[in-house]
This record gives C-alpha cells, sequence and structure tokens, in this order.
C-alpha cells in the first residue's frame, strides 16, 4: 500500500504548515499584525523590490486573485502601495512603505529565531544536501518552458 507519509512531499507540506502556525503564532506573540501570506510578500518586496501582481503570484505561487486579496488586505494596514512607474502608467507595481520598511527587524525578530529552531541539531552539509534536493524537486515540478 502507498505511504504518502513516507515521501518527501508530505513531509515538505507539512513542515510548510508547520512554519506557517509557528510564524503567524510569534508575530501574534510580538503584537505585529501580519499573516504569514502578508510576510511571504513582504520578503519579495524587501528582497526584489516593487514588483507586478502578475509577478507576486509567479513567486509566492499564489493566483492572481488571492495576491490581488492580500495586497489589498495590506494596502490598508498601510504596508505596501500601488503605484505606476513613470515609463508605463498602464502597469501598477506593489512596493513596501516605509511603515512596513521600519517592521523588518521585528519581523525579523520572530523568523531568524524560527529558523534557528527549525535548524537546530542540523549539520551544515546535511542541510546544503537537503536544499540542493528540495531545489531539484521545485525545479522538476516547474512547467516547461514555451520555447522547449
Amino acid at each position: 500500500m502507498f505511504d504518502f507519509a513516507a515521501t518527501l512531499p508530505h513531509w515538505i507540506n507539512r513542515l510548510s504548515f508547520q512554519i506557517r502556525a509557528t510564524a503567524q503564532a510569534g508575530f501574534s506573540e510580538a503584537g505585529l499584525d501580519l499573516a504569514p501570506e502578508e510576510w511571504a510578500v513582504l520578503m519579495v518586496l524587501w528582497g526584489r523590490g516593487p514588483q507586478r501582481m502578475t509577478d507576486l503570484a509567479a513567486v509566492t505561487l499564489r493566483d492572481r486573485t488571492t495576491v490581488t486579496r492580500i495586497v489589498d488586505r495590506m494596502v490598508k494596514k498601510g504596508l505596501v502601495l500601488r503605484r505606476a512607474p513613470d515609463e508605463d502608467r498602464r502597469v501598477v507595481a506593489i512596493a513596501a512603505t516605509e511603515a512596513a520598511d521600519a517592521l523588518r527587524p521585528r519581523v525579523l525578530a520572530v523568523i531568524e529565531p524560527l529558523i534557528a529552531q527549525a535548524m537546530a541539531g542540523i549539520p551544515p552539509e546535511a542541510a546544503a544536501t537537503a536544499l540542493s534536493v528540495l531545489r531539484q524537486i521545485s525545479a522538476n515540478l516547474e512547467p516547461p518552458s514555451p520555447s522547449g
């Protein structure tokens, strides 16, 4: 009989839920009005700068409608704003606000210990191997490019 619990995808999915729940609890405990989905958007914006809605949807692996709802909530919270670049006013970019940037140290104060807890007791070589395997699994699941 097939044992899904003995597969990497099972543990990847479980870990995703555990990280989300632990992050949410940490944000709440720290007095941050921030959902894990909003944290994911902020991590993209902090790392890459302003993004089009389509790009945010692609990088967070969510449909555009869901990302629009997340961004709408974040706009109301003053964490992001929509702006049209001067070179093309038809395109709307989502950007982190100064208020969001000011939250970054508090967010990292929750996330860095979470990562440290998750990685406790794992030798760096094992972590590097796991990262390589996870990247390969992700690459295997990417849709083929239109050209090939």
